[in-house]
């Protein structure tokens, strides 16, 4: 009796391995070609948000140096109506309300020198994040907030018009830079779909 049971199971296990076997190959062979599906998918849904963030990264460096440069701009005018009048101002200086006209430009002056610094910071900033702190633009940001630091309240026309070249040269410098980090943004935009020359 135990020889027609080990037959009865043989017979059985013969049969099991006949069905199971291709339906676990088969079962097998779906979880590896869903799995890579799965993987070339999520690798097209990765490199989709990466191009895509890396687009809205572009357009934000774009639209802060339409800004800058529209600043820079408004900017020059205020300086150099500024420097226009404080040599009005030199030249009448019984007329008090030029002295007045004269001194809420030097305030515009010192609103520009108060915001520069943080200009400059988040310059530096964008610099480290791009890799480009090993640049001479980088150095020079550096030392533009050092510069910064001895504007003095303008009270008299040699140091007004200290102050007015030392903030174009910076809000200038600032658009340069900004420049720069836009050209990075489109090299590494474009990197993946353009050879290097």
């Amino acid at each position: 009796m135990e020889v027609e049971v080990a037959k009865v199971i043989e017979t059985i296990s013969i049969d099991a391995i006949k069905i199971l076997g291709p339906a676990i190959i088969a079962a097998f062979a779906t979880y590896k070609a869903t799995k890579t599906q799965y993987e070339i998918k999520l690798n097209e849904i990765t490199k989709s948000h990466e191009f895509k963030a890396r687009e809205h990264l572009f357009d934000y460096y774009k639209e802060r140096q339409i800004k800058l440069s529209k600043s820079h701009e408004e900017l020059k005018n205020v300086l150099c109506q500024l420097l226009g009048m404080s040599i009005s101002a030199s030249d009448y200086k019984g007329n008090n309300s030029i002295g007045k006209l004269v001194d809420s430009f030097a305030g515009a002056s010192s609103l520009y020198s108060g915001l520069a610094p943080f200009e400059i910071e988040t310059m530096l900033r964008d610099f480290e994040s791009k890799g480009l702190s090993e640049t001479r633009e980088y150095a020079k940001l550096q030392s533009y907030t050092d510069k910064l630091k001895d504007i003095q309240k303008p009270e008299d026309y040699p140091s007004i018009k200290n102050n007015v070249f030392i903030l174009l040269e910076v809000y200038s410098f600032l658009e340069r830079c900004n420049q720069m980090l836009l050209e990075a943004q489109i090299e590494n935009l474009f990197s993946n779909y353009v050879s290097k020359v």
